[in-house]
């Protein structure tokens, strides 16, 4: 694997990601499945967070500010209503900040980059930043894919033919 092919799995979940949200208002985002879950708010800030940890192993500056993760960090209480919820606009401009410094650092990684030892391994990051990011890209299409799922729930189309 190298950086563009990271780059790669990153710009399609990215496009995934934006296409689902098309037509979904922030009041939108706020829904959650009947038998729990979490609404696509909490999903998109759920990515943003991840991002941070995600923009440290490759060298960037944080996507946003790290106290976010107490309302979309993991195993968080789901998200019901607006009042601790970022609005999904600000919340998808920093997704598109985010996604094109990734792809363009990711692209420009060397292989001793990618193939260097994470300072913390972790029994789900690996122990380089190469197994930290392809497992972050799955991570992120996971999610992504919940969203195209939410989407549904609310009665849109589905986004990708």
């Amino acid at each position: 694997v190298n950086g563009s092919t990271l780059a790669r799995q990153f710009f399609s979940s990215g496009y995934s990601l934006k296409v689902n949200l098309e037509d979904i208002s922030h009041e939108d985002s706020l829904f959650a499945p009947e038998r729990g879950g979490n609404c696509i708010n909490w999903i998109v800030g759920h990515i943003l967070n991840s991002r941070n940890r995600l923009f440290g192993f490759v060298g960037l500056d944080q996507v946003w500010d790290a106290s976010h993760a107490e309302v979309y960090g993991r195993g968080t209480v789901p998200l019901t209503s607006s009042d601790k919820a970022i609005p999904l606009d600000t919340l998808v401009q920093v997704f598109d900040a985010s996604q094109e410094r990734l792809i363009a650092h990711l692209k420009a990684m060397s292989a001793d980059a990618l193939n260097a030892a994470l300072p913390e391994p972790h029994k789900l990051f690996g122990k380089t930043v190469e197994t930290a990011v392809a497992f972050s890209a799955f991570h992120e299409i996971y999610h992504v894919g919940q969203v195209s799922l939410l989407r549904r729930a609310l009665g849109r189309e589905g986004a990708i033919p």
